[in-house]
């Protein structure tokens, strides 16, 4: 039985990827759009591929932050609205807690999530999974895992969430195809059918 859905937050919910990799490069960090993609080929905390000093970061959120609102909201707020009427939802993300909270308070959106876990809990999406597991008393099969990227395809794999996989976001079909989601869409509307269909 479906209890929960979890959702990550950019590239799913919000549309960042442009956003983020234009700050690093104001940053004076010549990054290519493909370099950026590998980025989130695993947990970008421990990736090989990008390396950031603590200034860099710090620098990055406070642009982050200055620069992300609601003109990034994706088409799916219909959608997590129908959604939440019927399970919880969670959002488990890289991003910082009260960059979220305030944009899902901006869109109007902030009442249909049950928490926010951010980079401010764990740097590990597969703790912040557990984290929610013992908390609301929910198996890996009980929940669904949204997402646009490979590297949380893989951690979600490792504590056996069923997952959908989104091409609007930061990785696209083939390269999410390598991370075996049980279900991949590449349109909105196709978000609360796929749903239905994977918790059948």
């Amino acid at each position: 039985m479906l209890k929960a859905i979890i959702f990550d937050f950019d590239g799913v919910i919000a549309d960042t990827f442009q956003m983020c990799l234009n700050i690093h490069r104001d940053n004076k960090r010549n990054i290519t759009t493909k370099l950026y993609r590998d980025f989130h080929n695993g947990n970008v905390y421990e990736s090989k591929v990008l390396k950031f000093t603590e200034k860099e970061t710090k620098n990055f959120w406070k642009c982050y932050c200055d620069n992300v609102s609601s003109k990034h909201l994706f088409p799916v707020k219909e959608q997590i609205s129908q959604l939440a009427k019927k399970q919880k939802i969670f959002i488990i993300s890289s991003t910082t807690e009260c960059v979220i909270a305030d944009f899902l308070s901006s869109t109007g959106m902030k009442k249909y999530f049950q928490k926010i876990m951010g980079v401010e809990t764990h740097k590990s999406k597969v703790e912040k999974f557990k984290m929610i597991f013992k908390e609301y008393r929910l198996e890996p099969k009980e929940c669904i895992f949204v997402t646009d990227t490979l590297g949380d395809l893989r951690e979600a794999k490792k504590v056996g969430v069923p997952t959908i996989a989104v091409t609007w976001g930061y990785h696209g079909k083939t390269r999410l195809k390598k991370g075996s989601p049980n279900l991949m869409i590449h349109d909105f509307k196709e978000l609360v059918p796929a749903i239905d269909k994977l918790k059948n």
